[in-house]
């Protein structure tokens, strides 16, 4: 079954060769929802012929933005991805024998092992967990700063590892604007 990539960016220059490097070979479309690169993110995701690449705005949703990039999907299977995570090809390889299995078993979502990294290092901070990454296009996220995916009914557990990567620079900037974010969330639930 034909699988489209989805994932949105930010000013990624630096790591979206790896993440989409990884993924090339095992998917037939990579749709990019972009909200606001001020770096060289567009020009690195046009190098790549599977890429569509998509201007949109950041709207202090995650789920919103992700949702935005999965509607542009074309294809029944989604694999989402951050640019700032990468599958070693031998897990990747098995994206086409998942869906395979899930249409035939009537699963619409699988999750992944994520192991995370801080500047190169296994982080104790993060637990190793299972997220959903390998989904039928019918599937949407929801919640504001930490979404989960929705509308599914059968998810089941595939033995694939995915590495999530950051220095720990970025992490202090991600808690800074996940701070900003919760924040705005709860004035507009005020």
């Amino acid at each position: 079954m034909p699988i489209s990539c989805c994932m949105i960016v930010k000013n990624e220059d630096a790591i979206l060769s790896r993440c989409l490097n990884s993924i090339y070979p095992f998917v037939e479309e990579i749709v990019i929802y972009d909200t606001g690169s001020t770096d060289n993110t567009e020009e690195i995701a046009r190098l790549y012929e599977k890429v569509r690449f998509i201007k949109g705005e950041w709207e202090n949703s995650f789920a919103l933005a992700r949702n935005k990039s999965i509607e542009n999907a074309k294809y029944d299977w989604v694999l989402w991805i951050d640019a700032d995570e990468f599958f070693d090809p031998s897990n990747a390889s098995c994206f086409k024998e998942l869906t395979e299995y899930g249409d035939i078993n009537d699963i619409d979502a699988y999750d992944f092992l994520c192991q995370s990294f801080v500047d190169g290092k296994h982080w104790a901070l993060f637990v190793n967990d299972l997220k959903p990454k390998l989904f039928r296009n019918y599937c949407r996220f929801i919640g504001g700063l930490h979404e989960n995916l929705s509308g599914y009914k059968n998810k089941q557990w595939a033995n694939i590892v995915y590495q999530h990567h950051k220095k720990k620079s970025w992490q202090i900037l991600d808690d800074i604007r996940y701070k900003k974010i919760s924040e705005i969330q709860k004035e507009n639930n005020a």
